[in-house]
């Protein structure tokens, strides 16, 4: 019984967690105020070319396909220019080692009898990518010494023949994770040469009330848990993820120069949300009624940052292929199976990989 709660409690948490609102104006769209830039109605035209209803998913894509086609045909052309020089690391999420043979972000959801980085992401081939890859992170430990592992990554792939162009592609707290590795590397003097991105997904990138509410059931969950084969917790990995720890780590963060940075979001209705996972949707609504039942909208946009998307799902829906997980109990708290994750990502990469390489402001404190 000690085991199902604590996985219950896990699991309620999801791979990551949400955050406290830090004012109005990163409450409520229109951005522009805030410092971040609504790319939306821009970004739609990508994902029709993938998902021609894709309006059905996402909030901002009120213009046709037809109004954007040129653009985005352009875009892609040069995006598939520029793939073969490409590195794309997905950054799982908190519980992400756990799930991590079947439900890796974005993946195919098949599951496998060991962990391979490359092998979900074979619908991705005809991109051309150098590579597409999600890195192997013990979920429940801090960020800094994953930040640390995320950092080595970066530069093993930087050194590698041919590469252009490093795109760190984050879910929940792999956000975190991948920003702790850009400060650290600009702190060492080690930022590659290579253009960078950092694309958020779902990030909880101003910390997170959840981490105290149910941290401690997340600590527990054993290893060998009916949920998979967790990694080892530290002391750290929740408690980095709250309001505080965040506040900290901003006010004295200091990112390499030349990011290119893009947030996607979440927001869910009662209805896209698993039963299970309708209370905490409804607690976090008491702050802010755009969350995703793990992160509020307002605090996973990335200061600086091109608004991509505005999802109309869960925070587990937006990235992880749950819905085939042969555990039925995770397979319960998956609503909306039809999510369009494939052509969000392809979407996503032919965007960043379509952007001008123009210098960009590090990212301050706030």
């Amino acid at each position: 019984m000690t085991t199902r709660r604590s996985l219950l409690g896990a699991l309620l948490l999801g791979a990551c967690t949400t955050v406290p609102s830090p004012g109005p104006l990163r409450a409520h769209l229109p951005l522009r105020e805030a410092g971040l830039r609504d790319a939306r109605a821009a970004f739609a035209p990508l994902l029709a070319l993938a998902d021609p209803e894709r309006e059905r998913w996402f909030d901002g894509t009120e213009s046709t396909a037809a109004d954007g086609s040129a653009e985005a045909d352009a875009r892609r052309r040069l995006a598939l220019s520029r793939s073969a020089g490409t590195v794309v690391l997905i950054v799982p999420g908190l519980l992400g080692d756990c799930v991590a043979r079947q439900a890796a972000p974005f993946g195919d959801g098949v599951a496998r009898d060991r962990f391979e980085p490359a092998a979900p992401y074979g619908a991705y081939a005809d991109l051309g990518l150098h590579t597409l890859e999600r890195l192997d992170l013990p979920g429940r430990q801090g960020v800094a010494a994953n930040g640390a592992r995320v950092a080595e990554a970066l530069l093993r792939h930087a050194a590698r023949p041919g590469v252009r162009r490093l795109v760190l592609v984050g879910y929940s707290k792999g956000v975190v994770d991948a920003l702790e590795a850009l400060q650290q590397l600009q702190a060492q003097g080690r930022v590659p040469s290579q253009a960078l991105a950092l694309v958020s997904v779902a990030g909880p990138v101003m910390g997170t009330p959840l981490a105290g509410r149910l941290g401690d059931w997340v600590q527990a969950l054993q290893p060998q848990a009916a949920l998979g084969d967790c990694g080892a917790a530290d002391a750290h990995g929740l408690s980095d993820l709250s309001p505080e720890a965040m506040a900290r780590w901003w006010q004295g963060a200091r990112l390499p120069l030349g990011l290119q940075r893009y947030s996607v979001a979440a927001q869910a209705e009662p209805h896209h949300m698993a039963p299970l996972l309708r209370p905490l949707h409804a607690w976090l609504g008491r702050q802010q009624t755009r969350n995703d039942g793990q992160v509020l909208v307002g605090d996973a946009l990335l200061p600086g940052s091109s608004l991509l998307a505005l999802a109309r799902t869960g925070h587990w829906n937006l990235a992880l292929p749950l819905e085939r997980h042969p555990n039925p109990l995770l397979r319960a708290f998956v609503a909306d199976p039809g999510f369009p994750r494939e052509a969000l990502l392809r979407a996503i990469l032919l965007w960043v990989l379509g952007e001008p390489d123009t210098p960009a402001l590090p990212l301050l404190a706030r």
